[in-house]
């Protein structure tokens, strides 16, 4: 529990105040947008928009703040290498957060954009997301370790979180097709 709270526990704060600032943004967006789209839509999209935000801030976070006394950023290319050393050493609090990272792109991007709406582009989307991470760990050299393992972990839990609201977005795809027919049928008479 140590390790974790002095690897995350930068991140309250940081998202404590993300947290009221998603508030005020959702509040001004919804006012800028319920003319355009009526005042249901409008809360609908703003919300969507300040939780994709809340979950990118822990994202961006481990992606950009180092950890101190690492020198260099260990890298990881063999699938599983890193699996059987976080199971060793019953670090299992690191699985799980690498699979909850992403779950919330998972979740809400397919109710936010619709051409989303299917599992294999959710999983493209996160793979796409979860290499950038890597790569961008990598390349800014914060002393966190680049794996293969935590991508696809990454990639399995933003599939996870799709599959949690799948119903939703299978339905809202269901209503707009039902929608784009009742137009399309109008327009004929």
């Amino acid at each position: 529990m140590e390790q974790l709270l002095r690897s995350f526990g930068d991140l309250i704060p940081v998202m404590s105040v993300g947290v009221l600032l998603a508030a005020l943004t959702t509040w001004v967006l919804v006012v800028l947008r319920k003319r355009r789209w009526g005042l249901a839509e409008a809360l609908r999209r703003s919300v969507l928009d300040a939780l994709l935000v809340c979950a990118a801030l822990p994202v961006l976070y481990l992606v950009l703040v180092p950890i101190v006394g690492m020198d260099g950023t260990p890298v990881s290319l063999v699938p599983g290498a890193d699996l059987l050393h976080v199971i060793d050493e019953a670090r299992l609090w690191q699985l799980l957060g690498n699979l909850l990272l992403l779950a919330p792109l998972g979740a809400l991007a397919p109710l936010r954009w619709s051409h989303l709406r299917s599992m294999a582009r959710v999983a493209i989307t996160a793979a796409g997301v979860a290499v950038s991470i890597e790569a961008a760990q990598w390349l800014l050299d914060v002393g966190r370790v680049v794996s293969t393992d935590d991508a696809l972990v990454n990639t399995a839990g933003a599939i996870l979180g799709a599959t949690m609201t799948r119903l939703w977005w299978v339905r809202a795809r269901d209503r707009q097709n039902s929608s784009i027919a009742e137009h399309a049928e109008a327009g004929r008479d």
